[in-house]
């Protein structure tokens, strides 16, 4: 708080009317004087103390700002994140019907050559198998014909 500022030609003391200045004899005058000037200083004092507590809260200021701006940030990083999550739950949902086709045909179709191999495989079975049947026959002639000899 800043004390009152004095009224300028008055001196503490003097009596009114100016009836003092003249008395003794210039003194007053000085005595106003220094008056002024101390209350020069202390309004001096005054404004310095003022703009230290202005550049003060101004770096208080600042700092607020400092935090809001990163607070800020923060929710705009949570809320494009947010709408990222849910624009990929929509964008999966909406492929949810076709990838359950593809899978479904990748499904279909390994089913399929699983069974053509499965025939392939019964397929080479038999061949083997009358194959053998042949050799079983071929060597029960030649062991006849060894013997017969």
């Amino acid at each position: 708080r800043q004390p009152p500022l004095p009224q300028r030609g008055v001196v503490r003391g003097a009596p009114r009317g100016g009836g003092g200045a003249l008395r003794d004899g210039g003194g007053g005058q000085q005595l106003g004087e220094q008056r002024e000037e101390a209350c020069e200083l202390d309004s001096l004092a005054a404004v310095a103390d003022m703009q230290a507590r202005v550049e003060e809260r101004a770096s208080r200021l600042r700092k607020d700002l400092e935090t809001l701006a990163e607070r800020k940030r923060e929710m705009l990083l949570e809320g494009v994140r947010g709408e990222l999550e849910r624009e990929a739950h929509e964008d999966l949902q909406r492929r949810e019907p076709a990838l359950r086709k593809l899978a479904a045909a990748a499904i279909k179709q390994v089913r399929s050559a699983a069974h053509a191999a499965q025939a392939d495989y019964a397929a080479v079975l038999q061949e083997i198998d009358g194959q053998l049947a042949l050799l079983a026959r071929v060597r029960e002639g030649a062991e006849a014909q060894q013997r017969e000899q």
